[in-house]
């Protein structure tokens, strides 16, 4: 599949003419930080567009964590920010900065574990050299893994679900440049008939739903399961 990852950054996004374009896949940042304000300004009208496009979608939480500590803050929140919706897609922990990397393997232990306690399907976005250097092999493994490499070829050691190759991309609907993803992998058949990402939810809710009895169209009445 063919995706995109997309942010407030990218403005306005008409995603009817992303979906038209050949755009299968979006993930949406959801916000940065520990802090429930640091969510992404967009994240609403983005999910809703992706969403009612069709668009398989995922979201992301960009890490400025210093530590465990920090990491599990940040996964409270994104956790604040996602419940209740559902994605078909994983939902990932965007670790890249300087401040992370002393500590990379416990913020990936800390938000990772967090998420995945919820009922998350949880992935790792890092660069492949960010992922290799500071990241354990036994932390990648772990995960889904979505590693950037802005070049013809993917290169990564491990296994992977999801490879970003440029940050340059061009789609109709959005205006400027944009990053482009391949995923090689039906995350979203095993993600929907596993129950994660809300599904799991979505299917408890269903059969507790009202049972609405039809006859030739008509509710006739309608009671508790």
């Amino acid at each position: 599949m063919t995706g995109i990852d997309v942010s407030k950054h990218n403005g306005y996004i008409n995603w009817q003419e992303v979906k038209a374009d050949g755009i299968e896949f979006a993930i949406i940042r959801a916000g940065y930080g520990k802090l429930i304000s640091q969510k992404d300004i967009r994240f609403e009208e983005n999910y809703r567009g992706a969403t009612g496009a069709g668009l398989h979608v995922g979201a992301y939480w960009y890490s400025y964590a210093k530590n465990g500590t920090e990491a599990l803050e940040e996964a409270k929140v994104f956790y604040e920010v996602i419940k209740g919706k559902k994605f078909d897609m994983p939902v990932y922990l965007d670790i890249e900065e300087a401040c992370c990397k002393a500590y990379a393997d416990d913020i990936v232990h800390n938000f990772c574990g967090y998420l995945e306690s919820k009922g998350y399907y949880v992935g790792i976005y890092a660069s492949k050299a960010y992922a290799e250097s500071y990241i354990s092999s036994i932390n990648r493994d772990s995960y889904s893994m979505w590693v950037a490499q802005w070049t013809d070829e993917c290169t990564y050691s491990g296994k992977y679900h999801m490879w970003q190759y440029s940050d340059s991309g061009t789609v109709n609907g959005i205006k400027g440049n944009v990053d482009v993803n391949k995923c090689n992998y039906l995350i979203y058949d095993v993600i929907t008939k596993n129950g994660f990402n809300g599904y799991g939810e979505f299917a408890e809710q269903e059969k507790k739903r009202r049972l609405q009895v039809m006859i030739d169209g008509k509710e006739l009445y309608s009671t508790e399961i």
